[in-house]
């Protein structure tokens, strides 16, 4: 390993320890896969593992696995193609729901960890309201 990321690792292990020394949970790491074959369409089967709010089509796929996205890439250069495959950070509003991408996953991760009750807040003006419309009381 080396030196630069071996500190970088220990500044995310001392990170969360501090974290969960004043009650607040570290907030998870996630992505999403976005994968754009060049020479196939995209599989049947990955239509029932994309992620439902992003759009998939023949020609693009949205997926929580990095596997499936893996493989998808290596069936396409199997046929010759040169797939695009990007790594996006996602991460999910526990108050409404709503699926954020890229700076707005990172800010709801920041306030998730902003408080031991942060994952109540929310993210942003209209979350109250689709909190509510997804509970049906609106």
């Amino acid at each position: 390993m080396k030196p630069y990321a071996r500190l970088d690792r220990n500044h995310r292990i001392d990170r969360r320890a501090d974290l969960r020394r004043s009650g607040r949970t570290p907030a998870k790491e996630q992505y999403v896969y976005r994968v754009e074959p060049e020479v196939i369409a995209v599989p049947g089967w990955a239509f029932k593992n994309a992620v439902q709010e992003l759009e998939s089509t023949n020609e693009c796929a949205w997926l929580w696995s990095h596997a499936l996205a893996l493989k998808i890439c290596e069936m396409d250069r199997d046929e010759g193609g040169h797939p695009d495959l990007m790594r996006i950070r996602a991460k999910r509003c526990k108050v409404c729901g709503l699926l954020r991408l890229n700076l707005l996953a990172q800010h709801r991760a920041k306030l998730d960890e902003s408080a031991p009750d942060g994952r109540q807040l929310p993210c942003g003006p209209e979350c109250l309201t689709r909190q509510r419309q997804r509970k049906g009381q609106i």
